[in-house]
């Protein structure tokens, strides 16, 4: 009689852990009929499994290249937005401050002083204490004659500039000037004497960091600020009131002895330079 083999068990769970080429558990060969049937049977179901074993590294295949494709994805995107942060300007808040424009046909002298002056002598470090009337219009009246002397000329900050631009002339920047470092620099024997306290000078950035210097004038008066809209022949951009295209605004009006108005300028005046070679670039 043809020995006849004992059972496999279960069929999807026993298959996994007793194939047709092993043992069972009990020692017996799987299935439980003649040898012949029993091969035949066994290719039978490699045949039924085969498709699904396909199917399964198929789908491996491709979260394999899904996954491949979202690290790839990863790695162009932070590239292009690096790439895209080297290339482009920085932009940088500077550090002179810009006044909050309020429309006032008429204001007390400590109040413009306040508002459009002391900020920026604050930041040079050049404030002055608490001021009479007089003594903010004699400070005023001198930064009205400033400010003519520089929108009036565009040959008169020109040797500060050289200056400035020779003493960084080794670094890629200009970085740490400010205008305690200008005042520094600034030799008058082949330029005019200059009041720095009427000026705020700064680092910005365009295309690097601390690529250019700003200077800008700050509390003038309606009718200096009619004149300042050119860049003249030293920088390379003039901005009026923080803009390219900017609008003078009105003076503020105070009356002395409530009878004599003293205008009292509300506008800023900046002039930038991008590093160059030998000074501004143009």
């Amino acid at each position: 009689m043809t020995p006849r083999f004992s059972a496999c068990g279960k069929r999807s769970a026993d298959y996994k852990q007793n194939s047709c080429h092993d043992p069972d558990s009990s020692g017996h060969w799987c299935p439980s009929m003649p040898p012949a049937r029993a091969a035949l049977g066994c290719e039978v179901t490699r045949t039924r499994l085969e498709p699904l074993r396909i199917r399964e590294e198929k789908r491996s295949i491709n979260r394999a290249q899904l996954t491949y494709k979202v690290v790839m994805y990863i790695r162009s995107a932070s590239l292009l937005a690096a790439l895209f942060l080297w290339n482009s300007p920085i932009p940088a808040a500077p550090n002179c401050p810009v006044p909050a424009y309020a429309a006032k046909t008429s204001g007390q002298m400590a109040e413009w002083y306040e508002k459009y002056v002391n900020p920026f002598k604050a930041i040079a470090g050049k404030t002055d204490g608490p001021l009479t009337n007089d003594q903010i219009e004699a400070l005023k009246e001198g930064m009205d004659a400033f400010h003519h002397n520089v929108v009036g000329d565009p040959l008169f900050l020109e040797a500060l500039v050289q200056q400035i631009a020779v003493s960084h002339a080794r670094s890629p920047n200009f970085k740490g000037l400010d205008s305690s470092a200008a005042e520094r620099i600034y030799k008058p024997g082949s330029g005019p004497n200059l009041d720095f306290s009427a000026m705020c000078i700064e680092t910005r950035s365009t295309q690097s960091p601390d690529d250019s210097f700003a200077i800008t004038l700050f509390g003038v008066n309606n009718s200096n600020c009619q004149h300042a809209g050119l860049r003249g022949l030293v920088f390379t951009e003039s901005l009026i009131n923080g803009g390219t295209s900017g609008e003078c605004r009105p003076d503020y009006v105070s009356y002395k002895k409530l009878i004599f108005p003293v205008n009292l300028g509300t506008n800023t005046i900046t002039f930038l330079c991008v590093k160059a070679t030998n000074g501004c670039s143009r």
